[in-house]
């Protein structure tokens, strides 16, 4: 009986992953619900294969990557909408000096991983950036209508 392993994401691994996600965005299988499940297992097959066996990836270990590199790039991309952030498209890293990152992380533990993680922002925007809200309904925080109390 064989027990199966996590598998753990490396940053090459999560760059192949974003590349075979953006064509399949190419390829219409995003929608304005997310990916369709063909993506996943068609990112989770064409992993696999690049891999020559080093591991076998499933869709929803996939799909469980991608949410959680959505959560990167959101926290990310407010991080760039604060003072004193930047981000190093050498390095792939974001960067802020030493007080700023402690203060920022306060507030905002999940942008832990981002202090010594290099993650492709503009790929990331092209793959996470459209899962918000858009149309009519959509509200920003600051317009949504607001309620009287009393």
């Amino acid at each position: 009986m064989s027990i199966k392993k996590n598998n753990v994401f490396n940053v090459v691994m999560d760059d192949e992953m974003l590349t075979l996600l953006q064509e399949q965005i190419e390829m219409g299988k995003k929608g304005d619900r997310g990916f369709k499940k063909e993506a996943y297992n068609a990112v989770a097959s064409a992993m696999t294969d690049s891999s020559n066996g080093a591991y076998v990836m499933t869709s929803s270990s996939v799909k469980n990557r991608y949410k959680h590199l959505k959560q990167l790039y959101y926290a990310m991309k407010e991080m760039m909408n604060a003072s004193g952030f930047e981000y190093d498209p050498v390095s792939k890293r974001v960067v802020a000096d030493e007080a700023l990152w402690n203060t920022w992380l306060e507030g905002h533990p999940t942008a832990r991983p981002l202090k010594n993680k290099s993650i492709d922002y503009e790929k990331m925007g092209l793959v996470c950036g459209n899962d918000m809200a858009t149309g009519q309904f959509a509200r920003s925080s600051s317009s949504a209508p607001s309620i009287d109390l009393m």
